[in-house]
């Protein structure tokens, strides 16, 4: 019999453990929170690895893979209701081997499943269950949350007939997960490459999909559950900043973006009380949010605010977005710099159990008390009702009944009038409202926070902060993203070996990252270059996108969602679509469009070109779920300008030229510092610098400017740049 090999953690653990309490399983020595969460679990869960395999080989049983994360609702609810009975996870031990994967910690892995259920027709989401063979062939999935002992959602019945199944027909399944697992690697793989040639039609027709899926009423794309998708917000607000030869098509596409971001900005999915944003709504209105809050989510709605308001100037867009990266500073935030995940869906009600948004929702009565005098006001701009303002079919008869969320469905100049009151009156209740709400949801229990570390969505803040700070002149955020991407940089890259890992709880990391990790860090680093004007910060991206090619690059065109020597990996994948954010394939594409400008390399612009050969198919087709990819297209079709900027980085004149730029139409420069002779040298040694640029002088301080041409508005701000950064200071 083999012997499970535990950590001294583990061990230590083992013998603290209370008398009579369970005895923690393998997931104690793992380093996800939602792993050791489940070290008591009675089902003999295995982390994913050679153990496992080697096990169900060694006992001719199959594989049965649950994955989820620690904020997750719906992992929560099927941890606790279903494998948390002895019964289930006695059947479970006899059955199979058991695995555990946080989604967090191999996205690669959830990928990959996730795309397998949803080839066999089945409903993908999390959480995740599935039987593999010992050979880690996916056989089946299992959509299944309840305990129910019959009908649709019985785990029970779903597990005896895999019990069935195997006995009777065991090799017969393992030759037809071996065929459709080859058949299913053929799918995600050359069937989406091609010819594709590069013209205004290709992105013309992802623009036409995405505004035929606009909801002109609510905002936002498509049905219910029904996600912000920042992602194609951010295609239309760049292609909105095109020059157009239809003044229609482009006041369509911005109308998509301010319609989108001022609803967002007014309801649900937004916490008006400690800001920031949910991850998605069960209904079309906003109404009724999925209650759940991640560092990711709040990057990327923080990023496609500060592109509205580029394009609009409307200040409300800009205080959103700062309210959001402060609501993932204070809350979200790490003592030493970096962010942790989220928080979770679920927290203590009044009566101790867990429920979905206990932290978030209000009676009626709860709300007047605790608004105080502004109760009526506030009641009348957020909809309060004794019946609760959920929408119908919304849990409006379930467990939430009787309950409100905080969603401004009147401006407060309507509320006014029809109350009566003046504006000041309506504003100063507001502000005393929204005070003393938050004081009253202060005093109760708070969601719990998933404490993992993340590389790729702390390089996702690090983009947010550093842009924030440079179009709103706010230098502590700035230095907040300086202090993120040192963190990340000490904890997570190993230099000597020049690897990127991909997260950490509280001991050395473990995983080598994915391709979404290298892609977003190195466009944060390049983010901070332009931001802050340091050299430092373009020569580790440098060394970054290096590592990424080596480990993660296909020569065919994209990345790898796995490094391309992990054996544990059933497939290669690479992730094209969009979610929560860009794919990984989008942001590399979008990385490699900016190399090519920013240094002068045509041999990355040409990658970026194959990439996107790579996945011809949904982008000829037009899929909204790729508008990322689409957008790499648009940035090949209308490459950025590059402006060089020469001298000292932080003077008030380079901060001020960097400002100007960094409020510049989206999509239309791309801004390479050179602060001192250091700089320079290196910057010659990779050939960035033309001619002309190299024997330019630092002192005094200019620009020197090359690239695509320019309209006369364009011209004309850039001569005023000009201007100032070569004026006197």
């Amino acid at each position: 019999m083999q012997v499970p090999c535990f950590s001294l953690a583990a061990i230590l653990m083992l013998a603290a453990a209370a008398p009579g309490a369970p005895l923690p399983n393998r997931l104690v020595a793992e380093d996800s929170t939602y792993l050791r969460a489940l070290s008591t679990s009675p089902v003999d869960w295995y982390p994913w690895g050679p153990e496992a395999f080697a096990e169900a080989e060694r006992s001719g049983r199959p594989v049965f893979v649950s994955i989820g994360y620690a904020s997750c609702l719906w992992s929560a609810r099927m941890d606790r209701e279903v494998f948390a009975d002895p019964a289930v996870a006695a059947l479970l031990n006899e059955a199979s081997v058991n695995i555990k994967i946080d989604r967090f910690e191999r996205p690669d892995l959830d990928r990959l499943c996730q795309r397998f259920v949803e080839a066999a027709g089945q409903r993908a989401g999390w959480p995740l269950n599935l039987w593999m063979t010992a050979d880690r062939r996916p056989l089946r999935a299992a959509d299944a949350l309840t305990l129910a002992d019959e009908g649709q959602g019985s785990f029970r019945l779903e597990l005896d007939r895999m019990r069935r199944l195997w006995a009777a027909e065991g090799d017969a399944l393992r030759e037809r997960a071996r065929r459709e697992l080859t058949a299913f690697a053929d799918r995600i793989g050359p069937a989406l490459a091609g010819p594709l040639e590069l013209d205004d039609t290709l992105t013309a027709r992802t623009e036409a999909r995405l505004l035929a899926e606009f909801d002109p009423v609510h905002g936002g794309f498509g049905r219910v559950p029904k996600f912000p998708s920042p992602a194609r917000l951010t295609f239309l607000a760049v292609r909105a900043a095109r020059p157009s030869p239809s003044s229609a098509a482009a006041i369509d596409r911005l109308a998509a973006v301010q319609t989108t971001l001022d609803r967002l900005s007014r309801s649900a999915l937004h916490d008006p009380l400690g800001g920031g944003f949910f991850r998605y709504a069960l209904d079309d209105g906003w109404r009724r949010p999925y209650f759940e809050k991640l560092a990711l989510d709040q990057a990327c709605h923080a990023e496609v605010f500060l592109l509205g308001h580029r394009l609009t100037g409307d200040p409300r867009l800009a205080a959103t977005a700062l309210r959001t990266l402060e609501y993932a500073v204070r809350d979200l935030g790490h003592p030493e710099g970096g962010f942790y995940t989220g928080e979770h869906a679920e927290s203590r009600s009044t009566d101790g159990e867990p429920a979905e948004g206990a932290w978030y929702l209000w009676s009626a009565h709860e709300f007047r008390e605790a608004a105080g005098p502004a109760a009526g006001m506030l009641a009348d701009i957020f909809d309060i009702r004794d019946r609760g303002n959920l929408p119908p079919g919304a849990d409006s008869a379930g467990p939430l009944a009787m309950l409100n969320t905080l969603a401004e469905i009147r401006p407060p100049a309507e509320s006014a009038a029809r109350l009566g009151r003046t504006l000041p009156e309506i504003e100063a209740a507001i502000s005393n409202g929204l005070a003393a709400l938050r004081a009253a949801r202060d005093r109760r229990p708070r969601p719990a926070l998933d404490r993992l570390i993340v590389t790729q969505m702390n390089a996702a803040l690090i983009s947010a902060l550093a842009r924030a700070g440079a179009q709103l002149e706010a230098p502590e955020l700035l230095a907040r993203a300086r202090q993120v991407a040192d963190f990340i940089l000490s904890t997570l890259w190993d230099a000597p070996n020049a690897t990127l890992y991909r997260c950490r709880l509280d001991r050395a990391p473990r995983h080598p990252a994915a391709a979404e990790d290298y892609a977003f860090l190195v466009r944060a680093l390049l983010d901070l270059h332009e931001t802050t004007g340091e050299i430092r910060w373009l020569r580790q991206a440098f060394v970054v996108q290096s590592a990424f090619d080596r480990h993660h690059a296909d020569p065919a065109g994209g990345y790898f969602d796995a490094r391309s020597d992990l054996p544990d990996v059933p497939a290669p994948h690479k992730s094209i679509d969009d979610a929560a954010s860009f794919s990984p394939n989008a942001v590399a594409g979008q990385n490699l469009v900016r190399w090519g400008v920013l240094l002068g390399q045509t041999a990355r612009t040409t990658e970026a070109r194959r990439l996107l050969g790579a996945f011809a198919a949904p982008l000829r087709a037009g899929a909204g779920s790729v508008a990322g990819l689409s957008l790499v297209a648009d940035s090949l079709l209308h490459p950025p300008s590059r402006v060089i900027l020469f001298g000292t980085a932080d003077t008030p004149a380079a901060r001020t030229a960097r400002h100007r730029l960094a409020v510049a139409p989206p999509g239309r420069w791309v801004v390479l510092s050179v602060e001192n002779e250091a700089a320079r040298r290196w910057l010659s040694t990779v050939g960035a610098l033309p001619a002309a640029a190299a024997a330019r002088p630092l002192d005094p301080p200019g620009i020197f400017t090359d690239g695509a041409p320019m309209d006369e508005k364009e011209s004309t701000w850039l001569q005023e740049l000009h201007k100032f950064h070569n004026s006197p200071r």
